[in-house]
């Protein structure tokens, strides 16, 4: 009898173990192992019933994974796929412990223009509310050996004049950027936008907005090309433009305005 009851408790243990909703096994560090070697950057989005795009602030703005190490917003930990994964059985998802804190895990990816692209969602694996964060791969930095643009500044009034958007199909709205030596201020149908002003450079051919919101410093690149009273603005951004999208409820990262 005795012989009998000890594979029976083993077993029975291991059941009871399986029986938890965060459970260690193969399955969570298999869909670990599918997040490339990469910087995600938290995009903006509308959180929390807002009609502003924003960034969650529940959430790291950036973190970068590695096979051993996990970095949030700058700093690294070291990180076991044996020790500090779990796979959440109730939502399919996996769960990692870095730092103090618990992220539910889901990789996402699909194809646009013919390029694989990965998007990262962070949540809070032991809460009901459906509070989360969406990241993107950081753009590739490029190399050292100093930075070409900032040799190439130019005059912040060379882009001085009212940029007007009057084509807006809803959700779009339609309004206007005014830059004036290194100042930035918006006018139109937006009534409470995230930021309505800020500051600008202009180096290498390119304009940096720059604006605060949420408590985000926050910039963004753009080519600015104008042949006459047009003006085209494509930013360097991959998916979206922030600070088309803020101004104008745009998702894309071109516009074209009317100069003046």
């Amino acid at each position: 009898m005795k012989k009998l009851f000890i594979p029976l408790f083993i077993l029975s243990m291991l059941f009871m173990a399986c029986e938890e909703p965060y459970c260690a096994d193969e399955e969570a560090i298999a869909e670990y192992e599918k997040i490339p070697d990469m910087t995600f950057e938290q995009t903006t989005a509308w959180y929390g019933g807002s009609d502003e795009a924003h960034y969650n602030k529940d959430f790291p703005m950036e973190i970068k994974i590695t096979d051993d190490s996990i970095t949030v917003d700058g700093t690294t930990y070291a990180f076991s796929k044996k020790k500090d994964i779990s796979w959440d059985k109730w939502h399919d998802h996996i769960v990692i412990s870095v730092g103090g804190e618990r992220f539910a895990v889901d990789l996402y990816t699909y194809t646009s223009y013919g390029e694989l692209v990965y998007k990262l969602t962070l949540s809070d694996p032991d809460s009901d509310e459906h509070n989360c964060a969406f990241y993107y791969p950081a753009k590739e930095e490029g190399p050292s050996g100093g930075d070409d643009d900032a040799d190439d500044e130019q005059p912040a009034s060379s882009v001085n004049g009212t940029y007007t958007f009057n084509t807006a199909v809803a959700p779009q709205m339609n309004g206007a950027i005014t830059l004036t030596d290194g100042t930035w201020t918006y006018s139109g149908d937006k009534s409470s936008p995230a930021a309505s002003s800020g500051t600008y450079t202009v180096a290498g051919g390119k304009v940096t907005v720059k604006w605060t919101a949420s408590g985000y410093e926050t910039s963004e690149i753009f080519t600015v090309s104008t042949s006459g009273s047009t003006s085209t603005w494509e930013s360097d951004n991959t998916y979206t433009s922030t600070f088309l999208s803020m101004l104008f409820g745009v998702s894309a990262t071109e516009l074209t305005f009317v100069k003046s």
